[in-house]
């Protein structure tokens, strides 16, 4: 750094500027659905620990499923290091209203290829209501498929991250992350 005051002296000295690195933090919820009417869930699964968290319907580190409603929310979880960095990581989780209709029983979905560039092949064994989710926990998209089928699509206006693609069945979800990269 090299300063002149006001008499046109100069003079310079040396400052040593470190950057530390973001702390890696990772979140895959151990609970990722319940009923509407379901008491209050523990929120686990954010690496490291003694992260923070943060959501609709989420207070310390639980989510209650009836402040939030029902819906696919996003769910935070921060951490912040020694140095002062901090980063984070998202899941979702999804609240059911319950309301007592019998769910079909489903098995598995494919998601190929995966990664891909937006155009991707989902596969299902029995018929359910899918939702693509992004990161954020906002509905990109909901489609259903009748088990026989696969559900070819491209989005075109997808950006690269992760999305979740989700179906509910009866108090059973299945959930496919899927990662775009163009």
């Amino acid at each position: 750094v090299t300063g002149t005051d006001a008499n046109g002296c100069m003079n310079t000295d040396m400052v040593t500027i470190t950057v530390n690195a973001l702390p890696s933090v990772s979140l895959t919820l151990t609970q990722t659905s319940a009923c509407v009417s379901a008491p209050a869930v523990g929120l686990a699964g954010g690496s490291p620990a003694a992260g923070t968290w943060a959501g609709t319907g989420v207070t310390g580190s639980s989510f209650n499923p009836s402040v939030s409603g029902a819906g696919t929310f996003a769910i935070t979880y921060s951490f912040t290091d020694a140095n002062g960095c901090s980063a984070s990581a998202v899941d979702s989780f999804l609240v059911d209203a319950c309301i007592g209709i019998a769910g079909v029983s489903f098995n598995t979905i494919s998601i190929y290829p995966n990664p891909n560039n937006g155009s991707f092949t989902i596969k299902s064994n029995s018929e359910t209501v899918y939702t693509l989710i992004n990161e954020m926990g906002q509905t990109i998209e909901s489609f259903k498929l009748n088990g026989s089928n696969n559900y070819s699509k491209s989005f075109e206006g997808l950006s690269n991250g992760i999305y979740f693609v989700m179906g509910y069945d009866n108090n059973r979800v299945v959930k496919q992350k899927i990662v775009v990269t163009r």
